[in-house]
């Protein structure tokens, strides 16, 4: 059952009977490890052994691995996969010490369990959950760019607690289209893929106080809809087209107080893209706006894509559900939400630059339609029940 994968600075490999020590020092008997994990701790040196060699057990019939360090082979952690139908796998639990948190260990284990699922194992699809409350599983799933799919409930066995649980889905398609193409060679190096993650994280970072539709989750869902386009645009140079999409709102005027996108640049000077590369980034970013831009095609193709990708975020059901959220946060009643539909996002359609996000646009625009006919219907009769 692969017995070891590795990556950069970690291995995953099968549990040593010598491994008990570090993992109660590391993770079993920690309390800062244990609060989020499911599985009851283990505390004493005697348990310990016991927990390993039934550890070493389950491991041999199983997608199961302690994590460690390359360069020491010091057990740091663990972590499990398992396929609950064929072609449809899970994590079932990423853990790492306390004092190895922080270093990016949790993406390359994350990073070798979805190789192996996609890559060899011919999965379908991959779903991660996390507490509710675990800032650093929620962060590491946006990276990798997994959808939130639902929340669930449950008691944990070993101290009764209640936890809800989110629970995110990363597809085939989705994982080859952008977790791969992040990283296509063909296309551009490790430091492009290293930079668009960092973009992806650095969004999480400065919008993670916005909650009115202007947010990382936005923004990520841009990344997705740019890259969907760009499949059909082989030549394009999705480096640019990624950057552009995740940051494209890191200077918006109602959310940030800056100048000459002075966030973006600040951002990729620091993460070493070249002058004629961020002003090329810098002018998509600049090109994205409906109310500056109306009517206006981009220069580049490039410009084409993320243009489309931010506008069909703006209209279908995640249209509907932005446009309430802003018009809450800003203290707006109902009507004048409406409105904004009239004003803006019904225009949209006709606005597409590239063939797919017209044929998306279609779909979305006429689920608006169909909302905004159902919201006319209903409000009619409670002007009607008022009057009586």
């Amino acid at each position: 059952m692969f017995e070891k994968l590795e990556s950069k600075n970690i291995c995953l490999r099968k549990a040593k009977e010598n491994d008990w020590r570090s993992m109660l020092e590391n993770v079993w008997g920690d309390e800062a490890v244990y609060q989020w994990m499911l599985y009851q701790p283990t505390l004493t040196e005697e348990d310990a052994v016991d927990r390993c060699r039934r550890s070493m057990l389950y491991q041999e019939n199983n997608f199961a691995w302690f994590v460690a360090l390359k360069d020491t082979d010091e057990a740091i952690g663990l972590c499990a996969m398992k396929e609950d139908e064929p072609g449809h796998f899970e994590e079932s639990g990423i853990c790492i010490g306390e004092k190895y948190q922080g270093k990016g260990y949790g993406k390359e284990i994350l990073a070798l369990l979805l190789e192996l699922a996609f890559e060899k194992l011919g999965a379908e699809d991959f779903r991660y959950g996390y507490f509710q409350e675990n800032f650093r599983s929620k962060k590491l799933a946006e990276v990798f760019h997994f959808r939130y799919d639902h929340s669930y409930e449950l008691t944990r066995p070993w101290d009764s607690a209640r936890k809800i649980i989110d629970s995110c889905i990363l597809t085939k398609e989705d994982y080859f289209m952008v977790c791969k193409m992040t990283g296509d060679e063909s296309r551009k190096t490790d430091g492009d893929a290293a930079v668009i993650s960092a973009a992806g994280e650095y969004i999480v970072e400065i919008f993670k106080d916005n909650a009115d539709g202007h947010d990382a989750g936005h923004s990520v869902r841009v990344f997705h809809n740019a890259l969907l386009i760009a499949t059909e645009y082989p030549d394009s140079d999705h480096t640019v087209i990624s950057l552009a999409a995740l940051l494209h709102d890191v200077d918006d005027h109602k959310l940030f107080q800056t100048e000459n996108n002075a966030n973006a640049r600040s951002f990729l000077t620091k993460h070493g893209i070249g002058r004629e590369q961020t002003e090329q980034i810098c002018e998509i970013i600049n090109s994205v706006s409906f109310s500056k831009n109306r009517g206006r095609r981009p220069a580049t193709l490039e410009g084409m894509i993320v243009q489309d990708a931010d506008r069909l975020d703006a209209i279908g059901a995640v249209g509907i559900a932005r446009t309430f959220a802003y018009g809450g946060k800003h203290g707006r009643p109902l009507e004048s939400s409406v409105q904004h539909f009239y004003d803006k996002l019904l225009l949209l359609k006709a606005e597409m630059n590239t063939q797919k996000a017209k044929e998306i646009a279609d779909v979305r625009h006429a689920f608006m339609e169909a909302f905004l006919k159902e919201f006319d219907s209903e409000t009619r009769q409670e002007e009607t029940d008022n009057e009586l």
